[in-house]
């Protein structure tokens, strides 16, 4: 079986829409978190917070493009 193959099939533990949602809500809390970094003055953190956040978006791209593509 090809990853392609595993991808489509029913038995796949996690689904593109499910992962999706994991990363939107990710994306959610690590803007709640920067937040309270900032708020708080602590720029180490909210530095630290924004570096994730670049990273869980870009995934969330990746995947949300792969979707609309097959």
């Amino acid at each position: 079986m090809t990853e392609e193959d595993a991808e489509k099939s029913a038995s796949s533990p996690i689904t593109d829409s499910r992962l999706r949602l994991v990363y939107v809500a990710g994306i959610a809390l690590n803007l709640i978190a920067l937040y309270g970094a900032v708020t708080a003055d602590e720029w180490l953190f909210a530095v630290t917070f924004m570096i994730i956040l670049i990273y869980i978006s870009i995934r969330y791209w990746m995947v949300a493009r792969s979707t609309l593509r097959g």
